[in-house]
Protein backbone atom coordinates (compact mmCIF):
# COMPACT_ATOMS: atom_id res chain seq x y z
CA UNK A 1 0.00 0.00 0.00
CA UNK A 2 2.40 2.06 1.02
CA UNK A 3 5.13 2.12 -1.78
CA UNK A 4 1.37 2.95 -4.53
CA UNK A 5 0.55 5.68 -2.33
CA UNK A 6 4.34 7.23 -1.99
CA UNK A 7 4.68 9.29 -4.82
CA UNK A 8 1.32 10.92 -4.80
CA UNK A 9 2.08 11.72 -0.81
CA UNK A 10 5.71 13.35 -1.96
CA UNK A 11 3.88 15.16 -4.89
CA UNK A 12 1.03 16.59 -2.96
CA UNK A 13 3.84 17.74 -0.25
CA UNK A 14 5.78 19.32 -3.06
CA UNK A 15 2.76 21.27 -4.24
CA UNK A 16 2.53 22.07 -0.78
CA UNK A 17 5.82 23.86 -0.44
CA UNK A 18 5.41 25.67 -3.67
CA UNK A 19 2.42 26.84 -2.91
CA UNK A 20 3.46 28.01 0.38
CA UNK A 21 6.79 29.32 -0.90
CA UNK A 22 5.13 31.64 -3.41
CA UNK A 23 1.90 32.68 -1.32
CA UNK A 24 3.09 32.74 2.49
CA UNK A 25 5.11 35.12 3.55
CA UNK A 26 8.40 34.67 4.93
CA UNK A 27 7.59 33.93 8.68
CA UNK A 28 4.24 31.73 8.09
CA UNK A 29 6.50 29.15 5.57
CA UNK A 30 8.78 27.70 8.14
CA UNK A 31 5.94 26.64 10.19
CA UNK A 32 4.40 25.27 6.97
CA UNK A 33 7.77 23.36 5.75
CA UNK A 34 8.20 22.19 9.61
CA UNK A 35 4.37 20.20 8.94
CA UNK A 36 4.78 18.91 5.81
CA UNK A 37 8.48 17.35 6.44
CA UNK A 38 7.59 16.26 9.77
CA UNK A 39 4.52 14.16 7.93
CA UNK A 40 6.79 12.65 5.26
CA UNK A 41 9.05 11.41 8.45
CA UNK A 42 6.04 10.30 9.93
CA UNK A 43 5.12 8.54 6.14
CA UNK A 44 8.48 6.58 6.10
CA UNK A 45 8.46 5.23 9.46
CA UNK A 46 4.75 3.65 8.89
CA UNK A 47 6.19 2.77 5.49
CA UNK A 48 9.19 0.74 7.21
CA UNK A 49 7.29 -0.64 9.93
CA UNK A 50 4.96 -1.99 7.97
CA UNK A 51 8.04 -3.44 5.83
CA UNK A 52 9.94 -4.68 8.12
CA UNK A 53 6.61 -6.82 9.64
CA UNK A 54 5.99 -7.97 6.55
CA UNK A 55 9.10 -9.21 6.03
CA UNK A 56 9.20 -10.53 9.52
CA UNK A 57 6.65 -12.70 9.62
CA UNK A 58 6.58 -14.03 5.64
CA UNK A 59 10.16 -16.16 6.91
CA UNK A 60 8.19 -18.05 9.61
Amino acid sequence: MFRRYTPFVLLAIAVALVIAWVFAPDKHFVPIACICFGYLLGWFSAWFRTYTYSRKHTKQ
